[in-house]
């Protein structure tokens, strides 16, 4: 009759021969392990990142950085007498701090425990479809 036919008890339609009758198994079934891992990582890594970059906003000279993809940079240059923050004979030294996101290497970061969620759940569910 087509794709779509109707139920003969309730009048209403419903696909009967849809190409995507597979799909309709996987809607109704709970997503994998990998899927949840890779929702927890996900969480877990821009919370973290947040929070660094927030402690280095507040103390940039004195904060550790963990996270390999923000990075700091100092500087520490010789102040002209008559610059802002050249008060003495003492401190004539002034500290400059950069602080950079470097983006390819947070998605590295971020993107390969998925990948590697996402494979190792296809490579167990392929070996217990083995047994």
């Amino acid at each position: 009759m087509g794709f779509w036919q109707s139920h003969p008890s309730r009048g209403i339609l419903r696909p009967d021969s849809c190409p995507y009758s597979s799909h309709r198994k996987s809607m109704t079934e709970p997503p994998n392990r990998a899927t949840h891992f890779s929702i927890v990582w996900a969480f877990v890594l821009a919370v973290l990142t947040l929070v660094e970059w927030r402690s280095l906003d507040r103390d940039p000279l004195n904060e550790q950085v963990y996270l390999p993809f923000i990075e700091r940079v100092i500087t520490v240059s010789r102040a002209e007498p008559g610059e802002q923050g050249a008060t003495g004979e003492g401190s004539n030294l002034q500290t400059n701090v950069q602080i950079d996101f470097n983006g390819p290497l947070f998605l590295v970061y971020f993107a390969g425990p998925i990948v590697i969620f996402h494979v190792l759940g296809l490579l167990i569910n392929r070996l217990r479809g083995a047994d």
